[in-house]
């Protein structure tokens, strides 16, 4: 047997010298290449510089071989020289660099200058020091400590309407040769075809042949050569953007482009570069039905034809009107008539403002905004004139702030629940106006919606003007489809509350285009599938779609969100698995208990939290505000009602992140308390220090935690279902359902009639609640109801609970019944398998002695 082991050893040393033996001759032909001295680079050089009195100055910058530091920190009343009457220059900390001694200038009233030398193994400098009321610049000109001079070639685009010059980056000696590089990145001037390089700019130098070496002598420069090409013919391409104008507008040629084709075949885009001329001249009634653009260049030209709409057009001037320059925080209703416009109005507009700024920050111009990180509704503007349409919208808004930049969004219609059809984002320095435009709007209203980007409170932008193009309405045709142009102001409901329809807008259309259709409300006219003054009952839990006919157009439907009013009681104290429904509460400014909300998009909002009040360590309130916590490796996610999970940042930093994705949180309990942290160790709490009082993560901080209570006929229904049947996760049988009561056995359908005896609160535990096999009865019913519903599918096991739960393929082992077993099972696998490779090595070697 010894001598079976010491073959095998023998066998695994022969391989190994095998190996090495293979890597040595694999490698018998490499040279070893000393490397050429290379010279230092001025980075490697840098030194660190500072004045006497410990200012330091930092950050070498290579221009055209000088090296120049600036400042990092201050002087003496923001001067930059001491205290006394003399500068000190000095270095330290520095690498191959010395200074012979310190320099010092005893004048500080003049402007004196100091020449000294850094000497270096291999470079020479001279630096000038100069004394002045604040310190300019230190330079430094190295040169080879040798006494070569090395030149540079630069290539020259001279005049080129594209592309790049190529670089050499190469550093020459005198007599020495160059070779010329050919356009490597691809230079082009318009008009013109490329033909090689100069000496001159002009041309009339000597040539310089792509790919021919030449002497260089000194820093050189060679320039592109260009050859003028003929024009033959100039073609306009594309559509013009907008065709509805208002009287006295100027024509816009956004949309075409203008190709100029040349002699050799070459084409290029001259569309910036052409002078347009248009018949007629400007929109000069609403009797112009089209209009001719002609571009020219070159001595060619092309024409272009567009048919157009050409309607009246007011611009309202905010400024002039009295008292909508104000700060509010409630809606502001306008109507604009001529006197206080200062103009000819052909029609009374309403509109409304809203600003939900905590301060006055100052704006001349009214304001609009708020803090907010998603698009609030802050401008509606309504045509109230019979026989009239709006058909484009301006609106000149003033930039107030430049540390932040908010956007505004256009919606055809009355609210901002549609996709926006304009967007503008502001720029630039303060007072500077930006548009916000939108052609062929067709519409009576429209909405402006905004987004601050931020939390803070100087969130602010002005609006100047609203120009409005207006057009007759004309008289209705045949009837195409009609749309929800605007949801029922409210749209999240509770069990129990009653349905008001008020600020429902329908629209019909007479054509499917409805940029040109004609169009009528038909609000009252209509057909809905739910009342209005319907009362809300469990049954309407999660939500109602309300179904809309009118005529013979196909119906539409809109959603409403319906929630159950359920208790929750306070957590006070540790518990094993924080799985569940919660409400994260805290208290505010005014010392209320406040609930965040799950349900918006963004809960870092100071509007999405609501008051609440807890009898007995209870809450009752609408389910919206829940928030459910799940494990995750390594502690837990917290998902709110509108599907997004929250988080802190990876940073260090206050602020709370949302995501489509499961974000990691640990949980602490402590004195009543849980401590909720995310990954950058920061906890979310509710800042109540000043009145706008908000949840996010901060360094330190807790909250806590209400967890919606179990009834009892909802953990009576959990431990029927887990008594009703047993399976397993093999794939091998389906669910076998067990008796209920004499011969008669329970069902899917059975269970599914049992559980819809539940009240809207406690189907939602169900919904919603986390599957575990571990945890309480309900948990262990969810985790086999989700196993079934996936494995077997929704057509023979119906998804009664409205989980949705993930597919399990047939046979596989992964379900939350057995994924124990499975780990187990795998380990074996594999213990299996190894030992099986072993003995079969074992068996080989034995075979072998056996035959030997």
């Amino acid at each position: 047997m010894n001598k079976l082991f010491s073959k095998i050893a023998a066998l695994s040393v022969g391989l190994a010298m095998a190996v090495g033996v293979g890597v040595a001759v694999g490698s018998k032909s490499a040279k070893v290449v000393k490397a050429e001295s290379a010279s230092v680079s001025i980075s490697e050089r840098a030194t660190t510089l500072s004045w006497s009195n410990g200012v330091a100055y930092s950050g070498w910058t290579d221009s055209s071989g000088l090296f120049t530091f600036t400042q990092t920190g201050g002087g003496n009343n923001g001067k930059y020289y001491t205290s006394d009457t003399s500068w000190r220059f000095y270095t330290g900390g520095t690498v191959g660099i010395s200074c012979s001694s310190d320099y010092e200038i005893s004048s500080v009233s003049s402007t004196p200058s100091k020449t000294f030398t850094i000497a270096t193994d291999k470079h020479s400098a001279s630096c000038a020091l100069t004394a002045t009321t604040k310190f300019t610049a230190f330079t430094i000109t190295y040169e080879n400590a040798g006494g070569e001079t090395y030149y540079s070639v630069t290539y020259d685009p001279n005049g080129a309407t594209s592309g790049t010059a190529p670089v050499d980056s190469n550093s020459y000696t005198a007599g020495s040769e160059f070779t010329v590089l050919g356009n490597t990145g691809n230079l082009a001037k318009t008009g013109y075809t490329f033909g090689g390089w100069n000496t001159k700019a002009d041309g009339t130098g000597y040539a310089r042949t792509i790919g021919s070496k030449y002497t260089i002598n000194g820093n050189t420069t060679i320039y592109a050569k260009w050859d003028a090409d003929t024009l033959e013919s100039l073609v306009i391409s594309g559509e013009m953007t907008k065709s509805n104008y208002k009287v006295g507008d100027s024509w816009d040629t956004a949309g075409l482009t203008v190709t100029a084709n040349y002699e050799s075949g070459a084409s290029a885009d001259v569309t910036s570069e052409v002078e347009w001329s248009f018949n007629p001249a400007t929109a000069t009634s609403t009797s112009v039905t089209s209009v001719t653009a002609t571009a020219s260049f070159g001595g060619e030209s092309d024409s272009y034809t567009k048919t157009v709409s050409v309607t009246e057009g007011v611009t309202y001037d905010l400024t002039k009107i009295s008292g909508f320059s104000s700060w509010t925080t409630s809606y502001m209703d306008h109507t604009v008539t001529s006197e206080n416009v200062g103009s000819t109005v052909a029609a009374t507009m309403n509109f409304k403002i809203t600003n939900k700024q905590s301060k006055d920050v100052g704006s001349t111009y009214p304001c609009i905004g708020g803090k907010t990180e998603s698009e609030v509704e802050c401008l509606k503007f309504t045509l109230s004139q019979e026989g009239k349409k709006i058909t484009s919208v301006e609106i000149v808004f003033v930039t107030r702030y430049t540390n932040t930049y908010p956007s505004f969004y256009l919606h055809k219609g009355s609210g901002i629940s549609s996709e926006a059809i304009a967007e503008l984002t502001m720029s630039g320095a303060q007072a500077s106006e930006h548009s916000l435009t939108y052609d062929n709007l067709n519409d009576t209203v429209f909405t402006v919606g905004y987004n601050a980007h931020q939390t803070g409170s100087n969130g602010a932008t002005g609006i100047k003007a609203i120009i409005i193009g207006l057009a007759d309405q004309s008289s209705f045709g045949t009837l195409d489809h009609i749309k929800v142009t605007a949801l029922p102001t409210v749209s999240v409901y509770h069990v129990g509350e009653t349905y008001d329809n008020s600020g429902l807008a329908i629209t019909a259309y007479d054509g499917a285009n409805e940029s040109t259709a004609n169009f009528k409300d038909v609000t009252s006219e209509s057909t809905y599938s739910f009342a209005n003054g319907t009362v809300f009952t469990d049954s309407h839990v999660p939500s109602v779609s309300v179904s809309v006919t009118y005529s013979t157009a196909p119906s539409v439907a809109f959603t409403l969100s319906v929630y159950a009013l359920a208790e929750y009681e306070l957590v006070t104290e540790e518990l094993s698995d924080w799985s569940g429904q919660y409400l994260i509460v805290g208290t505010n400014y005014n010392s209320d208990l406040v609930a965040m909300n799950g349900g918006l998009s963004n809960p870092d909002t100071p509007d999405g939290y609501k008051v609440v009040s807890a009898s007995d360590n209870v809450i009752e309130t609408g389910q919206e505000l829940e928030w459910t916590i799940a494990p995750m490796t390594g502690g837990y996610s917290i998902q709110g009602k509108s599907g997004k999970y929250i988080g802190s940042l990876t940073a260090k930093s206050n602020g709370m992140l949302v995501s489509e994705t499961a974000l990691l949180n640990t949980i602490v309990f402590s004195a009543g308390e849980a401590s909720i942290t995310g990954t950058n160790e920061y906890s979310l709490k509710i800042n109540n220090e000043t009145a706008t009082s908000r949840f996010r993560y901060y360094a330190s901080g807790s909250v806590q935690l209400y967890k919606l209570k179990t009834s009892d006929k909802a953990d009576q229904f959990a431990q029927t279902f887990l008594g009703a049947f047993t399976c397993d996760a093999t794939g091998e049988s389906e669910p076998t359902f067990n008796v209920k009561e004499g011969s008669t056995k329970w069902s899917w359908a059975l269970l599914a009639t049992e559980y819809d005896t539940l009240n809207a609160a406690e189907k939602e535990q169900f919904r919603l609640g986390v599957a575990s096999k571990d945890g309480d009865n309900i948990a262990q019913a969810l985790a086999r109801y989700d196993f079934v519903v996936g494995k077997y599918g929704t057509a023979k096991y119906a998804d009664f609970m409205l989980r949705d739960p993930a597919p399990i393929g047939v046979g596989r082992l992964d379900s939350e019944l057995n994924i124990a077993d499975h780990n187990t099972t795998m380990i074996i696998v594999i213990a299996i398998a190894a030992t099986s490779a072993i003995a079969l090595s074992l068996l080989l070697v034995l075979k072998k002695r056996k035959h030997n």
